[in-house]
């Protein structure tokens, strides 16, 4: 028997966020959690390990690496993770997931039910529901290491209710002495009392059409929002570093840039250079200079900012509705996001999602568009890094403002332009 194993950069023991950027490395025998599969009966021959930042910055070769590696290795189960809520490694982890499972290879993973990389696997793994957090690595291991047993030997799995696993939207005939209609009711009256109950079908994935385009940007009233953590500098309001409920609105009027009076508190990547430049984040110097030369009216008195690492569903969704209604209000007529991580671009497409719901064209700025696609958004523009969405601190300063410029015009192209669901732009190079 052969067991592969996938695991980010922490895991294997390359590194934190100064190794997010290291490049797929194939190691032999068992790396951190692959220990303790190996404790629960599934021994670790190969792990596979790859940089969260560099897997989603170069997710086709980093992809095409790892693959590589798996049709040589032939493995009879690919486990993945556990990444539990952490989204950059969920997403890998799924996207890995869905091309070894059309290699014929199974898999199981494991990862918080909210993580994007559940929708990267597109059912292509048996995923174990994990905790948010690592706390839950004892508890997921012998489930994991039980199911990839079972499958490495060819067995075939149960239900998911009884397994153990997230159901992975595959629909089987079976035969039930109720009939459609009577457990239709039953279901019904479960909700009427507040009862538990689970649907036979998954519900669709939330989509909205794309709000019309800015007929003219020239006149138009544009709006700053992000999901990156950026307040003034030592966070007055108290904005949280991960699992928000909450967001803040911040004065613009008479600010030209925020390098040297706004921070990040996000907890979901180095703000190392975020902190050096907030403009990396939110790109109120290169708007203004637009503002100045006419190419949009003119930019809102206020920015909106929440923290979308590990912030679930739910909430980002409410807090996307409540920024929505108060756009709408104020006469905006157009809007760019910002988005980081994982689950900070799952955030921030979320945030676009319901800004454009609400009759707004939004572009949303991330270095993870595959992400934005699949939450739902309409309007993408591939950004720089996870770390400055809209910057590049390798780059001279006149420089990084051009690149800066080049990437707002984009976003503001798309919200002036017809575009199909889930548009991507990238820039030219």
């Amino acid at each position: 028997m052969t067991v592969v194993h996938y695991v980010n950069q922490f895991f294997a023991g390359l590194g934190s966020e100064d190794a997010a950027m290291h490049e797929p490395v194939r190691l032999e025998g068992p790396q951190g959690p692959g220990r303790g599969l190996g404790a629960a009966g599934l021994d670790v021959d190969v792990t596979l390990a790859c940089g969260d930042d560099h897997f989603a910055v170069t997710e086709d070769a980093a992809l095409a690496t790892l693959v590589g590696w798996l049709k040589e290795l032939q493995p009879d189960v690919l486990v993945c993770g556990p990444a539990f809520d952490a989204g950059r490694y969920g997403y890998a982890c799924g996207s890995l997931a869905r091309e070894a499972s059309r290699l014929g290879i199974p898999v199981v993973a494991g990862m918080h039910e909210e993580n994007p990389g559940v929708q990267a696997a597109e059912g292509g793994a048996y995923i174990v529901p994990t905790s948010a957090t690592v706390a839950g690595m004892k508890e997921a291991l012998p489930t994991m290491a039980a199911l990839a047993l079972r499958l490495a030997v060819g067995e075939e799995l149960g239900e998911p209710e009884e397994e153990g696993y997230l159901p992975r939207g595959i629909r089987r005939n079976a035969v039930d002495d109720r009939s459609g209609a009577d457990r239709a009711v039953d279901m019904l009256m479960a909700k009427v009392r507040g009862e538990p109950f689970e649907t036979e079908a998954a519900p669709s994935a939330d989509r909205v059409p794309p709000a019309k385009p800015v007929p003219d940007l020239s006149t138009a009233l544009i709006a700053l929002v992000s999901e990156s953590g950026c307040v003034p500098i030592g966070n007055p309001d108290g904005l949280v570093s991960r699992r928000a409920h909450s967001w803040y609105r911040y004065p613009l009027e008479g600010m030209r840039s925020l390098a040297g009076v706004y921070e990040t508190v996000h907890g979901g990547f180095d703000k190392t250079a975020a902190n050096e430049d907030a403009n990396r984040l939110v790109p109120l110097d290169v708007v203004r200079t637009l503002e100045d030369e006419g190419r949009i009216g003119v930019l809102h008195e206020t920015f909106r900012v929440t923290t979308g690492v590990d912030t679930p569903v739910a909430s980002a969704t409410r807090i996307g509705q409540e920024m929505a209604a108060e756009l709408v209000e104020a006469g905006v007529q157009a809007a760019i996001v910002t988005g980081t991580c994982g689950t900070g671009s799952r955030s921030g497409a979320i945030l676009a999602r319901e800004i454009e719901r609400a009759g707004i064209p939004t572009t949303v700025i991330t270095a993870l568009p595959s992400i934005g696609q699949m939450i739902g958004a309409n309007r993408i523009v591939r950004g720089t890094a996870i770390t400055n969405p809209v910057g590049d601190p390798s780059l001279s300063h006149e420089d990084e403002v051009a690149l800066r410029r080049r990437l707002v015009e984009t976003a503001l192209d798309l919200v002036a332009t017809e575009v199909d669901p889930g548009t991507v732009r990238e820039l030219d190079a």
